[in-house]
């Protein structure tokens, strides 16, 4: 055990991984694991890319570190337009920075510049978020991610900003049936912005396709369009999270095309540059930037990484290769496979509840006896057990818990890179099968020796 490093979980024994290829990873002692998460959404190409890596090998020789207020580069420019190519209608600019709370950050505060530019005032200095969701863990961001369980240790430090539930008809809020509720999460959307002052808030911040936090949370199809008209009838800006559900996770470079709306600003991060290097992206419109400059000379913000040279050239090659490879139709197809996968799953065993998702961004809650929405008390640590036994059965999976407003919630996530072959999701379902069914025969044990 390394006596220095500073680990995540201290008291946890990590596998030792030595290499890897496609979705699988070695460690140390000759164990092969499945990585159907890429970490946390980040490998979107997976693992050992050595024609990538011998690229990028050259690539530092001739170059280094660029400062962002002194030096450009053919490599920055050319990646900005061709990425931003695909945008979203409206929005011109793009910013890039080192992880996905920096993007938030970022956001946060070009939001707040641009009302300050366009009235010269700071009353516009609140943020609209949703419970749950998460967008980072940097003080401002933190202070508008909605999980009692990440907000807590901090809470002294944090500032106040209003919240409402998030939208989510697979455990609406409001208990309210789609087909007859009229959408009644805007209605609620535009009272909490009436409740709250519209000349006191900036944005309304949601994330298009609900992450880590919220289980995969699928929005009304409706929503977003919606909830752009109130925010613009109210003087808001709107500000899609894509962090995890963008850059081609969903099957579409953003995950707001499936909804056909654009937002004012749009953040990227996890598998822009596949993990080589950490790499985010801060999306805006015209109207936002041009603002902002002409009032302001510029963005009053910035960090020493900002639009780092070596990362977005890593963020080009994994472009280039989702580009040229049509990785964007692997996604859609491999995402439909994984969950009929899925599905068929939940007819043979109990744990698995709602499937939901787009692309490979995929989650099922772990629910009892098979009834949806029947969660397991949070002492079981349902969505624990799951990950710890696919890990001991080499199978890496991603669990998000505590999604419901009594804290309770379990789901698993499914995340594989994006060249996933037919044989490999096969695989994968094989696994998980084998695992659930561990899982399932360890929960039926130790509920008959409580008896």
């Amino acid at each position: 055990m390394a006596q220095h490093l500073f680990q995540r979980r201290p008291n946890h024994s990590y596998p030792v991984i030595q290499r890897g290829q496609g979705p699988y990873l070695f460690d140390q002692d000759g164990n092969k694991y499945f990585d159907a998460v890429g970490g946390a959404g980040v490998a979107c190409l997976g693992h050992g890319l050595k024609e990538m890596g011998t690229t990028l090998g050259h690539f530092i020789q001739d170059s280094g570190y660029l400062h962002g207020m002194q030096f450009t580069s053919k490599v920055i420019e050319e990646y900005s337009d061709e990425l931003m190519a695909h945008a979203p209608i409206g929005l011109s600019k793009i910013q890039f920075m080192g992880s996905g709370s920096e993007a938030i950050e970022a956001a946060l505060k070009l939001a707040y510049q641009f009302f300050l530019s366009k009235y010269g005032n700071h009353r516009k200095n609140k943020f609209l978020y949703t419970r749950p969701g998460y967008h980072g863990s940097t003080l401002l961001a933190l202070s508008i991610s909605g999980k009692a369980r990440d907000q807590e240790s901090y809470q002294s430090l944090l500032q106040e900003h209003p919240s409402i539930p998030l939208p989510a008809c697979q455990r609406c809020p409001y208990q309210l049936q789609r087909e007859s509720c009229d959408l009644h999460c805007t209605r609620e959307l535009e009272k909490a912005i009436l409740h709250h002052g519209p000349e006191n808030l900036a944005a309304y911040v949601i994330e298009p396709i609900g992450g880590a936090s919220s289980g995969v949370a699928i929005l009304p199809d409706d929503y977003l369009r919606k909830a752009k008209e109130i925010c613009a009838r109210h003087d808001l800006l709107l500000i899609f999270d894509e962090v995890m559900c963008g850059y081609g996770r969903s099957g579409k470079w953003f995950a707001c095309d499936h909804y056909g709306i654009s937002p004012d600003i749009l953040t990227l991060g996890k598998g822009m540059a596949g993990g080589l290097f950490p790499l985010a992206g801060l999306l805006c419109s015209e109207e936002v930037y041009q603002t902002v400059v002409d009032k302001q000379g510029s963005f009053k913000h910035g960090h020493t990484f900002t639009n780092h040279l070596l990362a977005i050239k890593a963020a080009q090659l994994v472009y280039r290769t989702i580009v040229q490879e049509d990785l964007l139709s692997n996604v859609q197809d491999r995402g439909t496979q994984l969950a009929e996968g899925l599905h068929a799953l939940k007819a043979r065993n109990p744990l698995i509840g709602e499937v939901r998702g787009k692309g490979l961004l995929l989650a099922f809650d772990l629910v009892m006896d098979g009834q949806p929405g029947k969660f397991f008390p949070r002492s079981f640590q349902m969505a624990e057990k799951v990950v710890g036994t696919a890990m001991k059965e080499g199978l890496n999976l991603y669990f998000s818990t505590e999604f419901k407003a009594n804290r309770e919630g379990d789901a698993i996530l499914i995340m594989p890179p994006y060249n996933l072959t037919k044989a490999q999701a096969e695989e994968l379902i094989d696994r998980l099968e084998r695992v659930l069914a561990k899982v399932c025969q360890d929960h039926n044990n130790e509920a008959e020796k409580s008896i």
